[in-house]
């Protein structure tokens, strides 16, 4: 339903300095400092995205935590970070700026009936025109039939003076 081809050069001319599919969605990847700037611009290309924020991924990939002990102390461990600080300000080298997930079946629907759309516009516009034309046709007729009809009445009341 989507071109994942045309989807990454899209990303990538608007400033993205990655591009990675996602089940179903994609993750643009690009510097702290362009996120806006390309947000806005594959806005402007008509995609939608889920989210344009900067997020901290881990280069390494996530973990999931399967064994509840391990879940539990996770989130105890999260907690005491949220408590602290000078947790909360710290920026990690080890992780990559994302800016933009989007779902791929909202972009290639919305890209469906943007074409639909225009097919629609141009039958519309090929429509009036004919419409015109036939318009333009009968007038020319009605034109041509008064002349005649005036020219008509001359000549005949030419010959009634005649008589």
């Amino acid at each position: 339903d989507y071109d994942e081809d045309t989807i990454m050069m899209d990303a990538l001319d608007c400033g993205a300095d990655d591009f990675e599919p996602d089940e179903g969605s994609f993750t643009v990847y690009t510097a702290t400092d362009a996120v806006a700037a390309v947000a806005e611009a594959l806005t402007a290309k008509g995609y939608k995205l889920l989210s344009a924020q900067e997020e901290m991924i881990p280069q390494q990939g996530y973990i999931k935590l399967t064994d509840e002990g391990d879940i539990k102390n996770m989130q105890k461990m999260l907690d005491c970070f949220e408590e602290n600080e000078d947790v909360l300000d710290a920026r990690l080298e080890k992780f990559k700026p994302t800016i933009a997930r989007f779902d791929a079946s909202a972009v290639a629907a919305e890209v469906e009936e943007a074409q639909m759309l225009e097919k629609e516009m141009a039958r519309q516009a090929r429509k009036d025109l004919r419409d015109e034309k036939k318009e333009a046709r009968k007038e020319k007729r009605a034109d041509t039939k008064a002349r005649l009809s005036a020219e008509w009445q001359g000549i005949k009341a030419k010959f009634k003076k005649e008589d």
